[in-house]
Formats: structure tokens, sequence, C-alpha cells
């Protein structure tokens, strides 16, 4: 009875430990300190340099990941490695993009850096920007795209950038919040943690036009337009929006009878003019139940379902097209790594890179004032 008891408490202390877009909540609850980023740009200093930054930690090489299978799905890993390797924190890492097949543009601090995918080396793509980088005068909290390669890059609030392989198309004030784009460009939503999710009808020009969506007064429970509490993530498809987010829900208690209200993870897919149209399963009442979702930074679509990036739980989960769960894999078998994940692109139909940020272990464990150092890893997951 007690270990059970000591399980129940495991689960809901991860449950609290949720962060969000750009938030400083993360992994740990003293996430490392900023640290310069490794990557070669116009400006930093060549590694080996009097002027480097002396690396931290170990240098990891992942374990071979094991392929898995969810449901019908048989995935497969393969280490992208970096000339050079990242370094980060979770809360500098703003994920990737990937506007062409074989090449990423990496978000973190207020740098986008492009590389090209070379067997398995991710090399600097020069063409891309000035030299392979580009600078922002704000922090970046997220990166995604359209189908035509624009990359949309949001700073948290009102900060807002469209920006193409040469640079910055343009820049706007007034977005509130992570920006994500309907694949056509023309229109997408926002979300915050405490303000109302926002729907932009003109996307593109110098000023991004919003309205609220049908997801509005979330912290105002009797107020509240529609059922969540709070949106951490969308997924916008040619036809379909995924929201995921805190629902609150009344369940039963222990005694007969008794109701108490819960708050859980929910995605709800809806059509493009906010009608509802099915929710993810989800149990309420068994805190053990595999189809929980921690927190969601990342879900895409494929042949099998939705497949849904838990960075709480750091495992893969499989939804099929009707919301039921499927099955899921643990991140690290999958990718011989303990990737705290953060990001995804689609590269072609059966292809995902994933990135993500890993602890470095210590060079001398025995030392207490060697500080902890983060390293960017970014992996394909092929078959999906």
């Amino acid at each position: 009875m007690l270990k059970k008891l000591f399980a129940i408490a495991a689960i809901f202390a991860l449950s609290l430990s949720v962060g969000c877009n750009g938030c400083s909540n993360g992994p740990d609850k003293n996430p490392p300190a900023p640290t310069p980023s490794a990557s070669q740009s116009a400006t930093a200093p060549a590694p080996g340099s009097k002027d480097a930054a002396p690396a931290a930690g170990s240098p990891i090489v992942p374990q071979e990941g094991k392929p898995g299978n969810i449901g019908k799905a048989s995935i497969s890993s393969k280490w992208l490695k970096f000339e050079e390797p990242v370094l980060c924190s979770f809360t500098n890492f703003a994920g990737i993009a990937a506007p062409e097949k074989n090449v990423i543009v990496l978000a973190q601090k207020k740098e986008l850096a492009a590389y090209r995918i070379d067997g398995d080396v991710l090399k600097p793509e020069k063409s891309y920007f000035d030299n392979g980088v580009l600078e922002l005068p704000f922090t970046i909290s997220l990166i995604n795209m359209d189908k035509n390669g624009l990359m949309y890059v949001s700073g948290g609030v009102f900060n807002v950038a469209t920006v193409n392989k040469k640079g910055i198309v343009a820049k706007d004030h007034d977005a509130n919040g992570y920006f994500y784009a309907h694949p056509s460009g023309k229109w997408g939503l926002s979300c915050f943690v405490g303000s109302d999710t926002r729907f932009f009808d003109r996307v593109g020009d110098s000023s991004f036009v919003s309205k609220k969506w049908i997801l509005s007064d979330m912290g105002k429970k009797d107020a509240r337009k529609g059922k969540y509490s709070s949106v951490d993530c969308f997924e916008i498809r040619e036809d379909v929006v995924l929201v995921s987010g805190n629902v609150d829900k009344e369940v039963a208690g222990k005694n007969p009878g008794e109701k108490k209200m819960m708050t859980g993870k929910i995605i709800t897919v809806y059509d493009s003019k906010g009608k509802e149209m099915l929710e993810f399963e989800r149990t309420w009442d068994d805190p053990f139940a595999k189809d929980h979702i921690g927190w969601v930074y990342s879900m895409f679509g494929s042949s099998y379902g939705t497949f849904v990036v838990d960075s709480n739980f750091r495992s893969l989960k499989l939804f099929g097209k009707d919301g039921k769960y499927i099955g899921q894999e643990k991140l690290k078998d999958l990718l011989g790594a303990d990737m705290w994940p953060k990001s995804t692109a689609r590269l072609d139909s059966k292809t995902v890179a994933i990135a993500g940020s890993v602890k470095r272990p210590k060079i001398n464990p025995d030392d207490e004032n060697e500080k902890p150092v983060s390293e960017i890893m970014v992996f394909l997951l092929k078959g999906i």
C-alpha cells in the first residue's frame, strides 16, 4: 500500500513540474545558467582558439537507439551530430524548423542557425541568412513555419518575426504569445499562459491583425469560453486545429456520491471554424493510465494517427484518427539518450526530426562547484 501511495505522489509531483513554451519551468527546478553556444557563426571564435569558451561537462555520445513499435508503426532513430556541440540550457532552446528536406534551422537565445544534413552530420548551411546565422532583436521562444518555407519566430509577448532564408521579412509588435501559422501562411493562432487565444487573419504583412478565438477568458471560470483553463500548444493542419492544454473536470471521489475537481491535459481537434470534432482519449480515474499527458511542446500527424511528444514523461505517444490511445515508446529507448524533447519538424512523409536538450555528465563527479550543462541534440525518427 505504501509503495502505491509513493508512486501516486511521484506522478502528482511530476504533473506539477510542467513548463510552457519559453517559460522558465523545465526539467530542473534550478535550470543551468545560459552557456555560450558552440555553433559557429560569423562572429564566434573558432573552436580551440584562445578566445573560445572552454567546453563544460563531458561531450555526449548517445547509445544506439532501439527500434520500437507503437501500434502498426515501426520506428527507428538516427542521431544527427553537430560538427561542434551546441551547448544550451533548456530555457535557451526554442526549437527547430525544416524549410527544406535536408536543412534544419535551430533557434536558441536570439539566434537562428541553419544546418544541412550531410549523412549523419549537421553542417553549417551558409547559403541561409548571414553566413548561416541570423541574429534577432529578441529572445526566441518558439519557431514554426508554413508549407512555403516561411518561418515564424515568436519572442513571447509582443514580438513575432517572419523569416525566410535571406533574413527577416517582417516584424510585428502586437502579436501576443506563441504564434502558429496555418500551412497556407494566410492565417494563424497564438496562445500564451494567462492570455486569450487569438486568431490572426492577416499574416505576413507589417502588422498582424487579431481577434479573440473560440477559447477565451480561460482564467475566469464563470465567464470562460470553451472548456480550456489554459492552452499550451497548437498543431494547425490544412483543415483542422489540434489544441493541447488544461481542462478542469468533475470526477467521482473515493466515497459514494463524493465529487471532486481535477485538472488534466487534454488534446481536442477542432475544424478550421472552431467547431469541436473530437477529444483524445484520457482516463481520469486512474493515475497510472498510459494515456495521461504531462506537457506537450509538439505533436504531428501521420498515416497512423497523431504522435504526441510528451516532454514530462519523455515519451512518444500515438493516438488514432478517432482519438483513441494506441500506445507509446520511451524516447530514451528509441534515441539512446535521455533527452528532454522540445521540438519536431517533418522532413518527408516518413521522417521527422526531433530535438531537445540532454544534460552532460560532469567532468569531475565529485566537484560540487561544476555547473550542470546541457547539449542540444537532434535525431531523425524514421517510419512515421
